[in-house]
């Protein structure tokens, strides 16, 4: 009877150990910390190389497009740090001076943010309507801090 017992026992314990390394074989690439710019340049050497995304406003006057392409570099501060990012692609509609972004990619050795994602919301705009009692498009109403 014992070893029957051992048998399953070493079965679940082996198969468990083969779904936990297929999960994290699988999610290795795609996770990534969440952390405020203030965050991420109080502790710069522990946040340079891996993949992260990084919160922050974008400062006003810091927003630069090179002429006729997709280039972008921009500075997000909060809490009186920042940081330069180097952005790639298509912006949203939203981003702008002032704006609350979240951008996606990794701190250079140089010490800017290289982001291959870029998501910004403007809150004065969505604090506006919520200050006149709308409600989001699907008629769910407009709750919390504004943010």
């Amino acid at each position: 009877m014992f070893p029957k017992v051992l048998k399953v026992v070493a079965s679940v314990v082996v198969i468990g150990a083969g779904l936990a390394y297929l999960v994290g074989a699988s999610l290795g690439d795609n996770l990534q910390y969440y952390k405020q710019v203030d965050e991420v340049e109080a502790h710069l050497a522990k946040w340079t190389g891996p993949r992260l995304k990084m919160g922050g406003k974008v400062v006003k006057g810091s927003i630069f497009n090179k002429p006729g392409t997709m280039q972008y570099q921009f500075t997000v501060a909060r809490n009186g740090k920042s940081a330069v990012v180097h952005y790639t692609g298509v912006v949203p509609d939203t981003f702008k001076d002032g704006a609350i972004v979240v951008v996606s990619g990794k701190m250079t050795k140089a010490g800017w943010f290289d982001a291959n994602e870029v998501i910004a919301k403007c809150p004065s705009k969505y604090q506006a309507a919520k200050n006149e009692g709308l409600t989001h498009p699907e008629n769910i109403p407009m709750t919390g801090s504004g943010t």
